[in-house]
């Protein structure tokens, strides 16, 4: 063995060595919208007034134009009672660091 790594354990701190460089970097916007104004916020961004639907509904709508099945069956679930989700703030590396 002489201080000698086997072939296995030399490429795995090799690996190991290359993933520690690898860097993740979540471009946030700066704007943050409270979940009650989402809706004043998205007109603002439309130019004008958005009719509300229910979620059965929108996703009727947003199948016919190509949502995507798993999407919608991650929209039903919830809509179901069926899923639990946590959104964590998810905020960028600057104010992260500060």
């Amino acid at each position: 063995m002489g201080g000698r790594e086997s072939g296995d354990a030399g490429l795995l701190r090799d690996q190991a060595e290359k993933d520690a460089r690898i860097r993740f970097v979540n471009h946030c916007s700066d704007v943050k919208v409270p979940h009650e104004e989402l809706g004043k916020y998205l007109e603002s961004l439309a130019g004008g007034t958005l009719k509300q639907v229910e979620m059965r509904e929108w996703l009727q709508a947003a199948s016919e134009k190509g949502l995507h099945p798993l999407v919608r069956e991650f929209f039903d679930a919830f809509n179901d009672g069926r899923g639990k989700l946590v959104l964590p703030v998810i905020t960028s590396a600057e104010v992260y660091n500060r």
